[in-house]
């Protein structure tokens, strides 16, 4: 197994990055990110933070990571992952309005 704070680590010095800067921007401190790049077990969550604020993605090193990402976030690759991505807001809003249409027949 890859230690995931190393990577980190390994990326961030590769990319001349402040440190201090980006932990602030992920919303940590400078200790806090040391702390961070030696846990091998780094929680995929924090280090898709660190990704995002980088920009970098650790799924090229950690493909098992796209599943801890938030959903939210991920990026829409392709033409199909941008139907289904369309497909569950469509239904979100059926649902909602659905919801919506029950709470004003019961106000009546």
């Amino acid at each position: 197994m890859k230690h995931r704070g190393e990577v980190l680590n390994r990326v961030v010095i590769q990319l001349n990055i402040n440190k201090t800067k980006l932990a602030d921007r992920v919303g940590y401190d400078r200790t806090t990110y040391y702390a961070h790049i030696k846990k091998a077990d780094l929680d995929f969550v924090i280090l898709w933070a660190y990704g995002k604020a980088i920009p970098y993605d650790f799924t090229k090193e950690f493909p098992e990571m796209e599943t801890y990402i938030p959903e939210n976030n991920k990026e829409i690759r392709n033409f199909e992952e941008m139907k289904i991505d369309r497909d569950k807001w469509r239904e979100k809003y059926y649902e909602l309005l659905e919801k919506y249409n029950t709470l004003l027949e019961g106000k009546k």
